[in-house]
């Protein structure tokens, strides 16, 4: 689309078995940004999107960690 401008990246994050977690954005210029939270054995533990808006942001679903120990948190942005 005209206008718009995606864009990637990987956050690493230590965790502990059993926090809890959620991802949260503030208001901004994101349309869309897409998330996976990998745990540190590879496993894939929580995948979606989220879809903000400029006045209230978003927030995911709270996430229970599986396992201690570094995870990967790849983002995936789109913005006006």
């Amino acid at each position: 689309q005209q206008g718009s401008d995606s864009r990637s990246e990987t956050v690493r994050v230590r965790g502990c078995r059993g926090e809890v977690v959620a991802l949260e954005l503030r208001n901004g210029t994101l349309r869309s940004l897409t998330y996976n939270l990998m745990a540190p054995s590879g496993r894939t533990v929580a995948s979606a999107s989220l879809n903000p808006n400029r006045r209230n942001g978003a927030r995911s679903a709270y996430i229970q960690l599986p396992e201690t120990g570094t995870y990967q948190l790849v983002l995936n942005a789109e913005s006006d």
